[in-house]
């Protein structure tokens, strides 16, 4: 029934074996082999994660570092934190010379960039 992530979804409605969408972020971020970027969770969990992750950041349940131009969020004891860390740069490192990530937005993104686009045309329009 959940997925590899303890995940499931029925149709527009989703569930984690951890209860809260907070508890399911801190596990996320304790069992994975490379961190997370926001980007990756929020696209896995198809929610916006942002607030929580900085909040789990500032209650010391996670550690944010820098790589390749993103925050990743690790494991907050250090010796775990700095593995993750560093498989996340040799996966980086992996990459043939000039490859780019590709980035997906999902709709919600996209309608929200249109509608700011739309907002700047229209005020710069306005007489």
């Amino acid at each position: 029934m959940f997925d590899r992530f303890g995940l499931y979804s029925r149709g527009n409605i989703h569930f984690s074996r951890d209860g809260t969408l907070g508890n399911t972020l801190k596990r996320l971020v304790r069992e994975s082999e490379t961190g997370w970027t926001q980007r990756e969770l929020q696209e896995l969990l198809r929610v916006r994660v942002q607030v929580l992750l900085l909040g789990a950041v500032h209650q010391e349940e996670m550690r944010r570092d820098s790589v390749g131009g993103l925050y990743l969020y690790v494991h907050i004891e250090p010796s775990i934190g700095e593995v993750q860390l560093q498989r996340r740069r040799e996966r980086i490192a992996a990459r043939p010379s000039g490859e780019m990530e590709i980035v997906r937005l999902n709709d919600s993104a996209i309608i929200q960039v249109l509608l700011s686009l739309i907002r700047k045309r229209s005020i710069n329009l306005r007489p």
